[in-house]
C-alpha cells in the first residue's frame, strides 16, 4: 500500500502525497489513450498500476499475472470506461462498459478477463470507481456538484450517497 498512481490520457504516473514531483511509470504495449487506471497489490502490500485502454487491460507489473494486456472479453462494438481491482489472488476487475457494471475474472482458458457476474446499469455522470476492502466506491458528477456512493460488493443494490 501507499502507493498513489495517476494518468493523463497518454502516460502513467506515480505521485507522491507527501509532496514531490510525479514520476513517469512505464506500462509497455499501451498504443491507444487510457480510459481509466486502477492498483493491484501483491500478498507484501507493493502496488502497482492497472491501466484500461481499448477494452484492453494493462497489467503494468505482472501483480496479476498477465504481464501483457488482455482483453475484456464481450465487448465487441462497446466501449469500458472505468475498471477497478477487486482482488489480485483470485484475480477480478469491475468494470463499466456502456454503463453497464460487471465483475470480471480471469479466465486461463481463453487468455481474457472474461465476465463473471452483471452486477447492474448505473446511473450517468459516473467519473470514478474504486473498491476498498470489499466496497465499490462510485464518484459522480451531476448537477449539483458531486457525490460519492459506496456500495457493497455482496450486496450492490444497497447503498449509501453523499453529497
Amino acid at each position: 500500500g501507499g502507493r498513489v498512481f495517476t494518468a493523463d490520457r497518454y502516460r502513467v504516473f506515480e505521485v507522491f502525497p507527501g509532496g514531490g514531483s510525479a514520476v513517469e511509470v512505464i506500462c509497455t504495449g499501451i498504443e491507444g489513450l487510457i480510459q481509466d487506471i486502477g492498483a493491484a497489490c501483491d500478498s507484501r502490500g507493493t502496488c502497482h498500476p492497472i491501466v484500461l485502454s481499448d477494452n484492453k487491460v494493462f497489467d503494468c507489473s505482472g501483480v496479476l499475472g498477465k504481464t501483457s494486456a488482455a482483453t475484456l472479453a464481450r465487448t465487441v462494438g462497446r466501449v469500458a470506461q472505468h475498471l477497478a481491482v477487486v482482488q489480485a489472488d483470485p484475480p477480478q476487475l469491475l468494470a463499466t462498459i456502456d454503463s453497464e457494471l460487471s465483475k470480471y475474472g480471469w479466465s486461463t482458458t481463453r487468455g481474457s478477463w472474461f465476465p463473471e457476474w452483471y452486477l447492474g446499469l448505473l446511473d450517468g455522470g459516473l467519473r470514478g470507481l474504486s473498491v476498498v476492502d470489499g466496497v465499490m466506491v462510485f464518484v459522480r458528477a451531476n448537477a449539483a456538484g458531486a457525490a460519492v456512493e459506496v456500495r457493497s460488493l455482496e450486496a450492490p443494490s444497497a447503498s449509501r450517497v453523499w453529497h
